[in-house]
Order: structure tokens, then C-alpha cells, then sequence
């Protein structure tokens, strides 16, 4: 019998160019929930797209930070393959923007502040990334986007999404030259011109995500991606006050985080964070995680309650078929004892079988309390990888499904400038 993935898919959260989400279980824990991410086949089939993918896990893996989805762990079986992550259970960031663009309003200030801090801690914790003997990575995510910032019901936000993450020391191995990787919009100057990539990259991009929820559209945003890309080389930022005339206490950390020229810039995630929320605190402009939280329970309400009646329901309908397969096995060997007798002892001779079946059980409780959820510890980090043991003709089929053998992930490689940070 050849092994299948211990986690199953239950409803879809998300899909892209080369991935689909969903929240899923595994068979034998189906309370604990977990997303998966699963590529599309013809990701899997492209080598480059591959490694790509598990260079995210390997990154992810390796990141423990409140404001980072976790990967547990990934798992390959054959042709499929899928990273297990951590279930935020919320909406992404951008879809927040978006839905209150769609009401000609936008994000309270105070809310989209918090979420960005959280976002830049998250950011931060990237780049001083180390590895196992103390040195920096000098990672940088490449992809900072409001798609890619998951914002929970408990008001945490986590950033997401490390399959362009890039380390950028010397000696480093390297992408597609040439080619530029992320969303347009949120693109550095210096990235755009001369492919230089830096944590000053992810900065600007960071940048353009407030600006954004702040002022409830898009900045750089052209009609086709020469205009996009032409805007974000030439074209200089609106103060946020022109937008909104009451956030001027902000101008000034906004634009220091889009300045086209890095020396200019907010020098890390960090510093931004610093200002923001000194900013923030000046024009009264915090908000807790309590508030974040309630927010987006409000906000997302219709999109959450969805995605639960989809799990409840998935949930429901494996129970009923793992209740379903003991009852056809004892079926079937009351039937074959049924053809025994009748050849032994006759017609008129075979017992009937009577078969009772336990009324189901109610089911588990789907999503534990958010505090619930925030204080539990994260489980290991594991890998699983393919494994496709079968039964012969003379050798029995084992009673439990195989699992797949651990792998490790691969490794992110040392950085050899122990002592230099990345160059700016």
C-alpha cells in the first residue's frame, strides 16, 4: 500500500499563481488545525519553482517569531507535496484594504499602524536571521506585500510568503539574473534599476504598505507594469496629509521610508517601527491587539464564518466515513461467514448477521479560543519526505497507513562575512 500525507485538506483559503491554501487536519488530531500550502502541478514539475518552494519552508522553519508564520514541517508522497504551516485564522491584510476600498472607506489609522508594527517585527527578525554558529544570514524577504501580512483574530499579525527570500552576501547562490521577483508595486528604486537587494528593499516596500492603508489606495499602481514600474523610479510619494489631512503627524515617517535613495531611508524594519510608533503615540494613533483582533473579526465576519461552516462540514463528512469503513468490514466478514456455513451445513442452516452500529459521536470542537491558541507551545519542526512502501502477493498490508520517512530541510547556506552586514 503506498503511504499518503497525514494532512487533508479541508477548505480553501487561498489560491495564486503557484499555490493553492487551505486550512486542513491531520486524520488522527482533526481539533488541531494547520494550513497547507500546495503547489500546483506545474510548479512541481518545474525544478527551479521547486526548490523555490522548499526554500521557503527552509527559511520559515528556521524563523520562531510571533510575527512570522511558522512552517511545521513538509511533506512529500509521491507527486504531491505540501508545507504545513501555522493556521492563522484571519484575513490577509490586503483583503482588508481592499474590502474597505470597496466601501469608499478605509482601515481606522490606529489598526493599520499596529498591524505594519507588528509586519516590521516580523521583517526584523528576517533579517537578523543567523545561523546555527551566530553569523548573518543577510535574508531578505523580496515579496513585502499586503497579501503577504496575515492579520489573526487575535490581533497578531504574522508575516508570510518566504519563496523569494534571498540572502544576500557575497558568495551567496543566486537567483534568475535579470528577472525581477516580487509584486511590482511594492518594488525598491534601486531594485528596479540595478537588481541591488538589501533589507533597504523590503524597507520601501514596507513603506508602500502603509502608505497604502493609510490613505485607502494604491500608490504606485499604473495602468500596465511599464507605467507601474516608470512611477515607482520618478514618481515622488504624497504626503499622507494630502490624503488624509488629519494623519501630518505621519508624513514624515512615511517618507522616510519611501525615500528613493536608500542612504535616505529608514536604515532597517526596526528603526521604522521606532518612529512609526513614536508617531503614532504623539497623535494619538495606538491601538492594542484586543482592538486589531475585533477589528477583523468585524471586518472579515462574513469571509470567517464561510470558511468555519466549510471546515465544520469536511470535518463532518470524514467522520462519517471513517465511521462508515467498520461497519461495511463487519459486513463483510459476517458475510463470508455466512457463505461458510451455507456450504457447509446447507441451505436454511447460515446465521443472519445482526449488525448495531454506536450513534456517532458529537464532533470536536473545531477552533480553540484565541488565547487558547496564542499560548501553545509550537510543535517541532519535522520533514517528511516520499516513501512508497508496498504489500506483495505473500506479505500482508501493514494495519495502519505508512507514513513518509523525515527529511531535512534544505539547509540555508552559511554566511561567510561573519562580522559584515550586508552591503547597502
Amino acid at each position: 500500500m503506498v503511504g499518503k500525507l497525514r494532512f487533508e485538506p479541508l477548505a480553501k483559503i487561498a489560491s495564486g499563481a503557484s499555490a493553492t491554501v487551505y486550512v486542513g487536519a491531520a486524520a488522527d488530531d482533526p481539533g488541531a488545525l494547520v494550513a497547507l500550502k500546495r503547489p500546483h502541478p506545474h510548479v512541481l514539475e518545474d525544478e527551479r519553482q521547486r526548490v523555490t518552494l522548499l526554500r521557503e519552508a527552509s527559511v520559515a522553519a528556521a524563523l520562531h517569531h510571533p510575527n512570522v508564520v511558522q512552517v511545521r514541517e513538509v511533506e512529500v508522497q509521491g507527486s504531491e507535496l505540501q508545507l504545513v504551516m501555522d493556521y492563522v485564522e484571519g484575513a490577509a491584510f490586503g483583503t482588508l484594504v481592499a474590502s474597505e476600498a470597496e466601501k469608499g472607506a478605509r482601515i481606522p489609522p490606529a489598526i493599520a499602524i499596529r498591524i505594519v508594527l507588528d509586519a516590521a517585527a516580523g521583517l526584523q527578525a528576517l533579517h537578523d536571521q543567523r545561523d546555527p554558529e551566530g553569523r548573518v544570514l543577510g535574508l531578505v524577504h523580496r515579496d513585502v506585500s499586503p497579501q503577504n501580512i496575515l492579520v489573526g483574530i487575535d490581533g497578531v499579525s504574522r508575516l508570510t510568503d518566504f519563496g523569494l527570500a534571498k540572502a544576500v552576501y557575497q558568495g551567496a547562490p543566486s537567483t534568475t539574473q535579470g528577472t525581477l521577483k516580487g509584486k511590482l508595486g511594492y518594488m525598491a528604486p534601486e531594485y528596479v534599476k540595478l537588481g541591488q537587494v538589501d533589507a533597504g528593499v523590503d524597507v520601501f516596500g514596507l513603506g508602500v504598505v502603509l502608505w497604502e492603508a493609510l490613505a485607502g489606495r494604491r500608490l504606485f499602481h499604473g495602468e500596465n507594469e511599464a507605467q507601474t514600474l516608470d512611477r515607482i523610479m520618478h514618481a515622488e510619494a504624497p504626503r499622507v496629509s494630502a490624503e488624509v489631512p488629519a494623519l501630518g503627524g505621519l508624513d514624515a515617517v512615511v517618507a522616510g521610508a519611501l525615500a528613493k535613495d536608500p542612504r535616505k531611508r529608514a536604515a532597517s524594519a526596526g528603526e521604522l517601527a521606532k518612529d512609526l510608533e513614536q508617531a503614532a503615540r504623539a497623535t494619538g494613533l495606538s491601538a492594542t491587539h484586543e482592538e486589531v483582533g475585533a477589528y477583523v473579526q468585524r471586518a472579515a465576519r462574513a469571509e470567517l464564518e464561510a470558511r468555519r461552516a466549510s471546515v465544520a462540514s469536511a470535518l463532518a463528512a470524514r467522520r462519517r466515513r471513517s465511521l462508515r469503513w467498520p461497519a461495511v468490514g463487519i459486513a463483510a466478514a459476517a458475510t463470508a461467514v455466512a457463505a461458510v456455513a451455507f456450504v457447509a451445513l446447507g441451505p436454511g442452516h447460515a446465521p443472519k448477521p445482526v449488525i448495531t452500529a454506536e450513534p456517532e459521536p458529537p464532533l470536536p470542537v473545531l477552533l480553540p479560543p484565541a488565547d487558547a491558541a496564542a499560548s501553545a507551545p509550537p510543535p517541532p519542526v519535522t520533514a517528511t519526505a516520499l516513501s512508497a512502501p508496498t504489500a506483495s502477493a505473500t506479505t500482508a498490508a501493514p494495519a495502519t497507513t505508512p507514513r513518509a520517512r523525515p527529511q531535512p530541510l534544505p539547509a540555508v547556506p552559511p554566511n561567510p562575512y561573519a562580522h559584515r552586514p550586508p552591503a547597502r
